[in-house]
């Protein structure tokens, strides 16, 4: 069984990618990737990278909610079913819980984490029928320089990073995420509660760290032409995009990828999208040692990456030009 992620659910997520990056530039994803494939004896929703797909913007997320209209595109860019999000709040409001508060609280744990090398997995469960919703963030590397960034990555073969680099903009900031190798065993610092959030805080040896991560944003002196290339390792990639009636998506060839869809999200901060997928040679997968507390439905062998580019207002030929290196 799959379900599907309400926006309104994952705002903390977003928020918590985002810190230190802009004030607000994932708000931009009208995409929210299905989740493919269930921990036993949970319904979990686990948004333990960066970029699981976000949220929409206060007054989206309100014509979302009550349009209800919804479509489920494959990265053909066919409607497969139109089948609504999983209501996962209302296993939360049973058990009288507010999921907002519960989403703004475990941001902001993670918001407040001060050590950029520490893993902090946060989490919630309902009572009622063992629903939890929960985010991770991952050890933390962050630079202001495309060429320090660059280096940094330099020599992992398995991260796909742009043919070229957009022009004009005047600052740059990424961040890498990295998890802990297998065979390694994570040391957990504490682990507690806050209400009805529960967290654990956990670190590894250098020698353990693997990137599995990253996020860029180029910016320009008018925010409107910003862009964001992002991408994370996945293991079993549902390939299924929750939009609403009136987004539309298309398939489009990227140099290099296997799949690539753009997505077209009218009113939103990031009105145009690029999601690409391709797999991993056997050698280059990697196995990372989750902490058990976050409980993912992925076993935690990598084998494909998803690669993202957001954009505010730039003609979308222009975005793949950046893979495309026309």
């Amino acid at each position: 069984m799959s379900e599907k992620i309400r926006p309104d659910e994952f705002r903390e997520s977003m928020d918590r990618c985002l810190s230190g990056v802009k004030a607000d530039p994932f708000l931009a994803g009208r995409v929210i990737a299905s989740k493919e494939g269930e921990p036993r004896m949970k319904r979990k929703l686990s948004v333990s990278l960066v970029f699981v797909l976000v949220a929409l913007l206060a007054l989206g997320t309100v014509a979302y909610s009550a349009t209800r209209l919804f479509k489920n595109v494959n990265m053909n860019g066919e409607v497969i079913s139109t089948e609504p999000p999983t209501d996962m709040a209302d296993s939360f409001q049973e058990a009288g819980i507010n999921m907002k508060e519960v989403n703004d609280l475990m941001q902001k744990l993670i918001r407040e984490e001060p050590n950029d090398d520490v893993i902090i997995s946060v989490w919630c469960t309902s009572p009622t029928d063992n629903a939890t919703t929960s985010s991770t963030r991952n050890r933390m590397k962050t630079f202001n320089d495309y060429g320090d960034f660059l280096e940094f990555v330099a020599g992992v073969d398995y991260l796909t990073l742009p043919a070229q680099l957009p022009e004009g903009y005047t600052s740059f900031t990424a961040k890498v995420y990295m998890e802990c190798l297998w065979g390694n065993t994570p040391e957990l610092i504490d682990r507690g509660e806050d209400g009805p959030v529960q967290f654990v805080r956990y670190t590894f040896d250098d020698s353990a760290a693997v990137i599995t991560s990253y996020e860029m944003t180029f910016s320009y002196d008018d925010p409107e032409k910003d862009i964001m290339i992002a991408e994370r390792l996945i293991g079993h990639p549902s390939e299924v995009y929750v939009l609403r009636d009136c987004d539309s998506a298309e398939p489009v060839t990227v140099n290099g990828m296997e799949k690539a869809l753009r997505i077209t999200i009218p009113g939103y901060i990031y009105p145009t999208q690029i999601v690409m997928l391709k797999s991993l040679h056997t050698n280059q997968y990697i196995h990372v040692n989750r902490p058990p507390e976050e409980n993912s439905p992925d076993d935690g062998l990598y084998k494909k990456e998803e690669v993202f580019v957001y954009s505010k207002g730039s003609d979308p030929k222009e975005l793949l030009k950046l893979f495309n290196a026309e």
